[in-house]
């Protein structure tokens, strides 16, 4: 089984998730951060792709979008994982993801992850410590990585690679 990973980070919170993912999933994974690749691989020589990304202010990065958009179709004839990392929690949380991931991506993925996120305050610009200060209301950071949520997701994608028609045991 062939795994690839395509994520979007901007702090390195989802980057942490990727990895710690990679590292967990019974199969052996391909990894690629959307932001620092020129070309998207050859997405039909894969099994399984996972799209992990993180969310700001409401949207995903622009890279991520476009990458969805344009790969829908073909992302719909594999088995997939769509895993967000967002701070907000409860009903807010799961609003974000319905809103990242389109209907029909969201139903046919084998695997859903809400894994929580991390306000790294340290390794933001400027104007974005002012907004987060004033939206927020915080200066420092702040973890909220949710590593069950993270478990779970990468259970759910290990029982797909051995029950093929298995769907998530989540439901967003």
């Amino acid at each position: 089984m062939s795994v690839l990973i395509i994520y979007s980070t901007t702090h390195g919170t989802t980057e942490k998730a990727v990895n710690h993912m990679a590292n967990e999933l019974s199969s052996v994974t391909d990894l690629v951060n959307i932001h620092k690749t020129k070309k998207t691989p050859d997405l039909t020589s894969y099994d399984t792709i996972i799209i992990a990304t993180s969310i700001h202010m409401g949207t995903i990065p622009k890279k991520m979008t476009r990458f969805l958009s344009t790969n829908e179709d073909v992302l719909l004839t594999k088995k997939i994982g769509l895993f967000l990392s967002c701070m907000r929690e409860g009903e807010e949380r799961q609003a974000q993801f319905r809103a990242v991931f389109q209907e029909k991506l969201r139903n046919h993925a084998v695997a859903i992850g809400l894994g929580g996120g991390e306000l790294l305050i340290s390794k933001m610009t400027f104007l974005q410590k002012m907004i987060i200060k004033k939206v927020e209301g915080t200066t420092a950071d702040r973890s909220a990585l949710d590593k069950q949520a993270l478990d779970l997701f990468i259970k759910e994608l290990n029982q797909a690679d051995s029950h093929p028609s298995s769907k998530p045991l989540t439901n967003v």
